[in-house]
């Protein structure tokens, strides 16, 4: 699927979802977009997303959504952190629906988004300086993140900031981790060369 067809919005989020509750597998598609999204940010291709099944729920691909699909999200993925002009979007709920349907996407995106960064080791967190390491540890806690007791416009501009401060994030953490060492398909066979 071309990439440049997919459309990030409430209609595609629960279409997406309707097709992962249909299969049962427990996840939401905000989490399997920010699986997705630090699969990205690790040095995962879309190619590889065959060894990444487990983690995406072993019949995913199979049973639920297409393979294509799949590629093709992580392909919009790689263009718009590519492009690095902030058009990148987390995929989730339309602004009609609940605050806290919509926070609990919020920490389902963190949460995948963090599983998929540390997928396979190829994710190295010794180098990182200050500034992504706190955004990842960061990252970690929005993803336990519970609706407050503020007034409802409150509540609003809280979620619309944390999902700005993590769209922002992960483009800082894609731009920023290649040059630290992020290990690339390309890189293993180097690797694996260099040691015969």
């Amino acid at each position: 699927m071309d990439p440049s067809e997919l459309q990030l919005d409430g209609v595609f989020y629960a279409g997406l979802q309707a097709q992962l509750d249909l299969n049962g597998k427990g996840f939401s598609a905000a989490e399997l977009h920010g699986t997705l999204t630090g699969l990205t940010c690790a040095g995962w291709l879309e190619t590889e997303l065959d060894s990444c099944q487990a983690l995406l729920g072993q019949d995913t691909i199979e049973q639920s959504i297409e393979n294509d699909l799949l590629t093709g999200l992580m392909g919009l993925i790689r263009q718009t952190l590519d492009a690095g002009n902030l058009e990148f979007r987390l995929l989730l709920p339309g602004d009609d629906e609940p605050l806290q349907t919509r926070a609990q996407a919020l920490a389902d995106w963190c949460q995948g988004c963090v599983m998929g960064l540390h997928h396979g080791d190829r994710f190295k967190t010794t180098k990182l300086d200050d500034e992504i390491a706190e955004f990842l540890s960061d990252l970690g806690q929005i993803g336990i993140l519970q609706v407050g007791n503020d007034s409802p416009d409150e509540q609003e501009r809280a979620l619309f900031e944390l999902q700005e401060y993590t769209r922002l994030g992960v483009q800082m953490v894609f731009e920023e981790y290649p040059s630290i060492g992020r290990i690339k398909p390309n890189d293993l066979d180097n690797t694996r060369d260099s040691v015969k």
